[in-house]
This record gives C-alpha cells, structure tokens and sequence, in this order.
C-alpha cells in the first residue's frame, strides 16, 4: 500500500514540462484522482509556480473513501528550486505527512557546491522497522518532483522516456528507471478524464534504504516495467501525466487527471 500512495503523490503533484523554460511567469493547479474501480481512494491537488529562473510546488494528498478507515494519509509537500544551465536544481524539499495518525516531517535543503544535501526527519527511522540509509549514496540525489520534470523536458526534448534518476525524499532512497512501452489513444472513461494520444511510459523503481523491512520489494528480480504505466500527453501545449495505472494483487489501481477541474 505505501508503494502506490507514495507513487501516486510523487506523479499526481507533477505538473508540466516545457523544452524551453517559462521566460515569464506561469502558474498551474492540477487535481488527480486515485480510484480503485469505481470507489474513490484519495486525490492530490498541486500548485505550481514557473519563472525564467525558479520554480515552486505547494501540494497536498490524502486518502478518501473506505481507505480512509484502514490506511488513514495525509500529505503536504513544499518545493523551491532553480534552474541551473537549463536543468532543474531543488534547493528545498520539505514534506509534513500523517499515517493513521502518526506523523512524519522531513526537509532537505541543497547547498551551492555540495554533493550531498542535508536532511533532517522527524521522527528518526526506527532501524528495527526501516533499512537503514547509506550515506554514500546521497550523492547527486534530487528530489522525486524536480526529478519527474526533468523526465518530462526528455521526453519532449527526445520523444522517448528512457532514462534513470536518483530520488531521495528525505527518508527513501531510490533510483527510478523509466522506460518507453509505446503509445496509446485514451477514451475519457469519466466526464472529468483526459481522452486522447499519449505515450506510455514503464517506471520501476530500486530501492535503495530507509524502505520498510517487510517491504514487497525485492531489488534481485528482474524490474517489471509494466506493472506502474505512467501515460503522458499534450495537454494546453504542455506535456504532463494524464494517467496511472498500478497494478495490485486486489486489482488495478488508476490515477486519473481531472481536466474539468484542473488550472492550467
């Protein structure tokens, strides 16, 4: 269950891509849904923020429906970055989260001539519970938004989604690999849902330490590309995920774009 709430905060908060970066001022305010069938499970909803030389994120996710009884989560995200000789540079991450009542807060900040940022989490990991994290691995990690944007700028850039990034959120490392899987026409299975082309995009993720000890994850077999499908396409001249699919042992869990009510 954490790997697809978390994947579906990290993608639903991401927003757009643009090849060349905004030279004025832009802002964006997307909702995704998460719906298992026909029950709702939770939602996001970001704001973004886009000038010439800075971008900033305010979101939020949470639970909803029956999931809310058995796995109660909250979230709240803040981002500021730069650009840096085009590319997206976080200089602070932050993230206040709750689970079934517990809470969570994490901050990263990046430091102008440093390999490795510095963090901080509240409350410490419970080394009984999660791995622990490898310090030498910090070393030129993003954070997962900055690292979904670039994604999207060489998809746009390039036509292919291949490519591996290394994520730290303050508490998990990983690296995440995506892949090309093709393309797709979309029928808009909800009034408020995207219809259209799109490119699929496979994504698999390694972890890396502070993932739980009891995790499904097994980083020796071989990375299935096909059970996280992330489905990107034009949408207001912009590239942007339009769909998630996540597939569960209890079935396929979507994440859907809300176009009727998203801002762009």
């Amino acid at each position: 269950m954490n790997r697809w709430l978390f994947l579906c905060g990290f993608i639903g908060s991401v927003v757009t891509s643009q090849s060349v970066f905004a030279t004025s001022s832009q802002s964006h305010e997307l909702e995704y849904r998460v719906q298992w069938g026909n029950s709702f499970l939770g939602r996001t909803v970001a704001s973004w923020e886009f000038d010439a030389n800075s971008y900033q994120l305010s979101g939020t996710a949470k639970s909803e429906g029956a999931l809310s009884f058995f796995y109660d989560f909250t979230g709240d995200n803040q981002l500021s970055g730069k650009m840096v000789n085009g590319t997206y540079q976080p200089v602070r991450f932050s993230s206040q989260s709750a689970y079934n009542k517990e809470a969570y807060d994490t901050e990263i900040t990046w430091q102008d001539g440093q390999d490795r940022p510095d963090y901080r989490t509240v409350p410490e990991p419970d080394l009984e519970k999660y791995f622990p994290l490898d310090e030498a691995t910090l070393d030129n990690v993003t954070d997962p938004y900055s690292a979904m944007l670039t994604a999207l700028d060489v998809l746009a850039k390039t036509g292919s989604c291949d490519g591996t990034y290394r994520l730290f959120d303050g508490r998990r490392r990983s690296d995440l690999t995506l892949v090309d899987l093709g393309n797709a026409t979309l029928e808009a299975d909800r009034p408020w849902s995207f219809s259209g082309d799109a490119v699929i995009c496979g994504s698999a993720n390694k972890l890396l330490g502070g993932h739980q000890r009891d995790s499904d994850f097994d980083n020796d077999e071989e990375p299935d590309f096909e059970k996280v499908k992330i489905y990107v396409a034009k949408l207001h001249d912009k590239l942007m995920p339009v769909r998630i699919e996540i597939d569960n042992f209890f079935g396929d869990v979507i994440v859907r774009l809300n176009v009727r009510d998203s801002r762009f």
